[in-house]
């Protein structure tokens, strides 16, 4: 049995041939095409790029956005700037120096409550007050001590370098100033000892014996009799002890009045000794890296018959730096 025809569009006025069926299509299959209004070409929304840095100041339990790393406030659930989900996003924390400072800030107790029936028909009664427990107070100052303790330990390994600077100038300076006041000296001795002019159980050697019960002597018809200390090396010298005369009977053999100083350098000096048995001290001016002193004898005190010029002891020192 055949189905009804195809309902076609009415005929046109006039007598023209009916349009196809509805829902009817061509042979290849375009079925009827709809004729559409030409429209503005949309602009394409520029992509989000991920930033380095939050545009906005990031405060401890921020949420950072993993898409474009922006910050946003806790209580967001999606990225105010491009809209992604914020449930695995990264949580901003407190720096260390804050989480210091809480862990060393005391919390607060909450006094207990007492209820407000219990505080009737009391005069003059108040809720307790809060004190802190002297323990608390104790391991605060701990805490605290041992901040300190570690700041100062790394400060100072820090500085080392710094620090051992400042102690060794200030070393140095205190030094000086105290050779300045109260200078310190340091014996000078010769490695080896040689005379022009000496007695036979007198020798040159004597002046630097350490003794001051022997001595050195000279015949006085010897012209500039002298004596030189060699010390093997360089030194310099600041001072010498002169012990003048010699024996038991000071006034018997002459003694030095004047003692010409020469050093291997070149340089001289005179020194002016006083006719006294008691040790002399006397400035060397000049005794800078040396090898060997030479003291001439170029004056006497003298004695009555005498034939002999006698010198006890010449100690040498310099400055201890």
């Amino acid at each position: 049995m055949a189905g009804p025809p195809p309902v076609g569009p009415p005929p046109l006025p006039g007598g023209g041939p009916p349009g196809p069926p509805l829902g009817a299509g061509d042979a290849s299959g375009a079925g009827g095409l709809v004729e559409l209004t030409p429209q503005a070409r949309r602009e394409k929304a520029e992509a989000v790029r991920k930033t380095d840095r939050s545009k906005r100041r990031l405060n401890p339990g921020d949420l950072i956005c993993g898409q474009c790393g922006e910050g946003n406030s806790p209580t967001r659930r999606f990225c105010s700037r491009c809209g992604e989900s914020l449930a695995g996003a990264e949580v901003v924390k407190r720096s260390w120096w804050r989480r210091l400072v809480a862990k060393l800030t005391p919390r607060p107790r909450k006094p207990k409550s007492v209820p407000s029936e219990e505080l009737e028909g009391v005069p003059g009664a108040r809720p307790a007050r809060h004190h802190r427990q002297p323990k608390d107070i104790i391991r605060s100052a701990r805490k605290v001590l041992a901040v300190f303790l570690i700041f100062g330990a790394g400060l100072g390994a820090a500085l080392a370098p710094v620090r051992n600077w400042v102690v060794s100038q200030y070393e140095s300076v205190k030094h000086k100033i105290t050779n300045a006041i109260q200078p310190s000296y340091e014996p000078v001795h010769a490695a080896r000892i040689t005379w022009t002019a000496a007695g036979p159980r007198h020798p040159g050697t004597k002046l630097g014996d350490g003794f001051k019960n022997t001595y050195w002597n000279a015949s006085t018809s010897v012209q500039d009799p002298s004596v030189t200390f060699h010390f093997g090396k360089a030194v310099t010298l600041s001072k010498a002890i002169v012990y003048n005369g010699g024996g038991s009977n000071f006034q018997n053999e002459d003694r030095v009045h004047d003692l010409h100083v020469v050093y291997s350098t070149g340089h001289a000096t005179d020194l002016d000794l006083k006719d006294t048995a008691d040790p002399q001290t006397l400035s060397l001016s000049g005794a800078k890296n040396i090898t060997s002193i030479t003291f001439e004898v170029e004056s006497r005190y003298n004695s009555n018959h005498a034939t002999r010029v006698r010198l006890t002891e010449i100690e040498l020192f310099h400055l201890k730096v």
